[in-house]
């Protein structure tokens, strides 16, 4: 597994691996590479008819895939298994050929989701939001830390969510001076991602998921964003249950969460 350091490195690896030939789960790497290889946590395995990136997310990895189709000796390839490591696997329609390819990389599913989209054109002006501030961080942290999947989940570490709290990418809920829950999401040209929305067992059943699912919609409409899409995961039934009031709609699009659990 070599390192890659430069963005130029990474687009001479893929040249002749973007045609409808070749299956690949890297639409988020070719979105944020540049990030990832200023930040040293950018790696890849590369043979005849394949490359795979891999992120180092400091206590699992993310692979990424560009492999041609028909491709065999897979199961052959060294994929690093000193911690466990994950690969989304993003359909419309499922192509078995592709998914036995994970599986022949020593992947098995680990949680399958679904895309929610809701467009905000269609709902009303939602209610108050109020933006988390720095002396939340010890309790997001630790409501990430008890409630977010750590593979699958965008969980941050304590570093990370201090600049999603500085950059405005978290809303919180109060119950007096005690944060009750947040949620946190992330701006994607005019739409917004919902990362994670997580209530204190404290403070559940109250309504609070609704307030801040309604401060999310209000800050949409107020900057004019289009669309709130977000990943719920399949047999959430309250978390699927709280979308569907909000009138969120399946885009079509769903994925399959593998893991490889390594040593």
């Amino acid at each position: 597994m070599d390192k890659l350091r430069a963005s130029e490195d990474f687009i001479k690896l893929i040249d002749g691996f973007l045609s409808k030939d070749v299956y690949q789960n890297a639409k988020r790497l070719v979105r944020d590479y540049k990030a990832i290889i200023s930040e040293d946590r950018l790696f890849y395995l590369k043979g005849e008819g394949y490359r795979l990136f891999i992120e180092d997310r400091s206590n699992f990895y993310n692979v990424f895939y560009f492999i041609k189709k028909g491709l065999e000796g897979l199961s052959e390839v060294e994929i690093p298994n000193d911690k466990k490591s994950i690969i989304d696997y993003v359909y419309r329609d499922l192509d078995q050929e592709e998914t036995a390819i994970i599986e022949t990389l020593g992947y098995e599913t680990y949680i399958e989701r679904t895309s929610l989209s809701l467009g905000l054109d269609r709902v009303g002006g939602g209610g108050e939001y109020s933006f988390a501030s720095h002396k939340d961080l010890e309790t997001i942290f630790s409501l990430q830390e008890d409630h977010i999947d750590p593979y699958t989940g965008n969980a941050l570490s304590k570093d990370e969510l201090a600049e999603e709290i500085k950059n405005e990418k978290l809303l919180a809920v109060y119950e007096g001076d005690l944060l009750a829950g947040f949620i946190r999401f992330q701006i994607r040209g005019r739409d917004l991602e919902l990362d994670n929305i997580v209530v204190a067992d404290t403070f559940r059943g109250g309504g609070r998921a609704g307030q801040l699912i309604e401060g999310l919609i209000r800050l949409g409409r107020e900057r004019d964003y289009n669309k709130i899409n977000l990943w719920v995961r399949d047999g959430n039934i309250p978390a699927m249950g709280l979308y569907e009031k909000f009138n969120f709609k399946p885009t079509g699009y769903k994925c399959i969460n593998y893991i490889r659990r390594g040593v």
